[in-house]
């Protein structure tokens, strides 16, 4: 009988990231196209400035997926995230996003990526929509901190 306020929450909570996420999705600077004279990484899909936008791009990939981004919170220290971005996204037109959160084995401490080998959530959805961002924070734990992260890199 507990556990519903528990569920009611954690719905609250996932409504709220999605919201969140949506409506960052609904700008357009984020994903402007690079000029040559950009300091930031060619194949950064974060725009012009990684420094500006507090982001350092990851250099790996998975999958499809730029793995260990890291958010520079200066509320909520560094978060480790992997990002898949359709080709040819341009930030013009609105695409769906989809956030996964790691189980137990995907959390950081078991090394970057490890949620996406562990669990093939963030795989799965791109069948359903190929014009989609997916987005896969890596976190510490399942504690009050990790929850203040999501909130923030959404």
């Amino acid at each position: 009988m507990k556990k519903q306020p528990i569920k009611k929450i954690g719905a609250a909570l996932v409504f709220i990231l999605i919201l969140c996420f949506l409506a960052a999705c609904g700008t357009t600077d984020s994903a402007a196209p690079q000029d040559s004279s950009s300091s930031s990484s060619p194949s950064s899909p974060f725009g012009p400035s990684d420094e500006e936008r507090e982001i350092t791009a990851g250099t790996e990939t998975y999958r499809g997926f730029l793995l260990d981004n890291v958010y520079h919170s200066p509320d909520n220290g560094d978060i480790h995230f992997h990002i898949d971005i359709p080709e040819g996204y341009d930030g013009k037109k609105a695409y769906a996003l989809y956030c996964t959160l790691p189980g137990y084995e995907g959390l950081y401490r078991f090394g970057a990526g490890a949620n996406l080998r562990a669990e093939a959530f963030a795989f799965e959805a791109r069948r359903y929509n190929d014009r989609m961002i997916i987005v896969a924070p890596q976190l510490n734990d399942w504690g009050p901190a990790s929850a203040d992260q999501t909130v923030a890199l959404a």
